[in-house]
This record gives structure tokens, C-alpha cells and sequence, in this order.
């Protein structure tokens, strides 16, 4: 293979670490802002954290459909999601045994019940066009503003929460998530090279390797989480992930551009919706624990193999 090729690699391999690192440092941030401001735990783990989390599918989202690679996006959020179900829960199980309390089934219910339909939906019109994305970012603000009504606490943080320390950390933020976007420009780029060298199609790129880079910060997170026994605050975060990843990052590439889907792109949505009915099935009747989480990562090592050879037949 040519050394621009190994460079282009190279360059994806970089810019996805910078993509995770800046995530990271954005969630840190976005988290200390949102204390300072005065927003609960609650609208912390489930919207904020895990809008900060989906940062990187975002940026990817916007990029690649102005560059008109929007199945890069399908697939990456699709994939993305799919790795939230069976990647993160299946090494959140290894780590600690837990269960979704039965006050946060119902959330859990609801949200994983509206993003199954919405790719149920993409499925069978086999199209995401401007007026789907559209309607797509009216529920993903109709979801925020419910979090953020029902959320929203007086109590601050003890130390200084003057304006300049919340001015300042809010410049902070918005520094990170510039970062954020730059090295999504530059995954972008590198992972529609390298899907031209290699005669595969973006979208498997997105559904593979992006969807399980992207997915890093939430696993960080989530990992660091469980492991302080915030059970309820790793599982807002993957849930709130799935919703983000379906509406906002979704109905933002689809208004930017129309996206046709295809025989990949059909293959992930089904996967995702098995996916979503095993999890509801298994949080409602059964413990995360750590043969429960091998059975995840066993599952998701099979979708991952079984859309490899699809992707390469198709």
C-alpha cells in the first residue's frame, strides 16, 4: 500500500484519540458548568452528560453531510448506539453487578420504545430527508426541555459560583467542543480515505471503527461511574445517548442533507432494533452481572463480524 495511505491511517488512528481526550475534557467541564448554573443530577446524567458524550457522532454528523457522506453518520450513530447497548453494558456487568431500578425502567421504557421506532421508521422509508430531521430535532428539544423542567435545582455548588467563575467555564466548554469538532473534521476526512483505498463503503466504516471510537467517551464515563457505584447516572448517560445519537445528531444530518439509506445502512437499523427489544427484555426481568455481561460482549463481537462480511458482500 502507498505511504500516503499508512499517513491517512495514521492521522484517523491520532485524530480519533484527540476526539476522545477533547470529549472527555468537554464532559468535565460541561458537568462543573451545569453545577454552577444550578442544574440537577438528574438533568446532569441524562441530558447534559450524555449530549456532551455524543459530541463526537455530532461533529461527525455535521462534517460528513456537508461533505455529502451522510451514510458515514447513519451508520456511525446506528452503530453507535448498538455499541451503548452491548459494549458499554457488557463491561459495566464485568465490572459491578447491577440492576435498573424499577422508577428507572419507566425511563428507560420510554426512551429506548421512541428510538426503536424512529429506526423502524428510517427502515422501512429507506430515507432521512429534511422534514424527518426536522421532526427529529423538535423531539429531541421536547425531550430536553421535559428533562430540564423536571430537573432544574436552586441548590449551587458550595465553593465560588460567582459569574466569572461560571463565565469561565462556560469558555472552557466552548473551547473543548471546538476541539471536539476539528478532530471530528479530521476523523472524517481520514475515514473517508481510507474507505476509498480500501473499497468499503463509508458506512460500514461509520458502523465499525467509528461507531466504537466515538462510543469511547461514554464508556470512560460510564466505567469511572459504575465503579463509584452512580448506577443510576451510567445508565442515564447510555439511555440519553441512544435518544441524542436517534434525534439530535440524526435530525441534524438529515436537515443538512438527505440520506438515502442503504443495504448496510437497512442491516444496522435492523440490528439496532433487536438490539433494543433483547435490552428492554433483560433490564425488566434480569441483573447486569458478569455472565450477563459476556453474553453482551459476545453478541456485540457477532455483530460486528456477521455486518463485516455483510459490508463486504454488499
Amino acid at each position: 500500500m502507498p505511504i500516503d495511505f499508512f499517513m491517512t491511517l495514521n492521522v484517523f488512528v491520532v485524530s480519533l484519540v484527540l476526539l476522545v481526550l477533547t470529549s472527555q475534557a468537554a464532559i468535565k467541564y460541561s458537568v462543573r458548568f451545569a453545577k454552577l448554573t444550578g442544574i440537577s443530577q438528574l438533568a446532569i446524567g441524562f441530558l447534559l452528560l450524555a449530549v456532551a458524550t455524543s459530541l463526537p457522532e455530532l461533529s461527525i454528523a455535521v462534517l460528513s453531510s456537508l461533505h455529502g457522506e451522510g451514510l458515514l453518520s447513519v451508520g456511525n450513530v446506528l452503530g453507535a448506539n448498538i455499541s451503548n447497548l452491548l459494549l458499554i453494558f457488557g463491561v459495566l456487568a464485568l465490572i459491578r453487578n447491577f440492576a435498573i431500578k424499577k422508577e428507572q425502567y419507566g425511563q428507560v421504557l420510554r426512551a429506548v420504545t421512541v428510538t426503536t421506532l424512529i429506526a423502524f421508521v428510517a427502515y422501512l422509508l429507506g430515507f432521512i430527508n429534511m422534514i424527518f430531521g426536522l421532526t427529529l430535532l423538535v423531539m429531541f428539544f421536547i425531550f430536553s426541555w421535559t428533562i430540564m423542567r423536571s430537573g432544574y435545582s436552586t441548590d449551587r455548588t458550595k465553593p465560588d459560583s460567582s459569574a466569572q467563575t461560571v463565565a469561565k467555564t462556560g469558555a472552557i466548554v466552548l473551547g473543548c467542543v471546538t476541539l471536539v469538532v476539528l478532530s471530528g473534521r479530521l476523523v472524517t476526512d481520514a475515514a473517508i480515505t481510507i474507505a476509498g483505498e480500501l473499497g468499503v463503503g463509508e458506512s460500514l466504516i461509520g458502523a465499525t471503527i467509528l461507531a466504537i471510537g466515538t462510543t469511547l467517551p461514554e464508556l470512560s464515563v460510564n466505567i469511572a461511574a459504575i465503579r463509584r457505584g452512580a448506577i443510576g447516572l451510567a445508565v442515564g448517560d447510555s439511555i440519553g445517548s441512544i435518544i441524542t445519537n436517534l434525534t439530535l445528531v440524526l435530525g441534524t444530518a438529515a436537515t443538512i442533507n438527505s440520506i438515502t439509506l442503504g443495504p448496510v445502512e437497512r442491516a444496522v437499523a435492523l440490528a439496532f432494533i433487536g438490539t433494543a427489544l433483547l435490552f428492554l427484555f433483560l433490564s425488566a426481568r434480569a441483573t447486569f452481572n458478569r455472565r450477563l455481561g459476556l453474553i453482551l460482549l459476545g453478541l456485540y463481537a457477532l455483530y460486528i463480524i456477521g455486518i463485516s462480511t455483510y459490508g463486504a458482500i454488499v
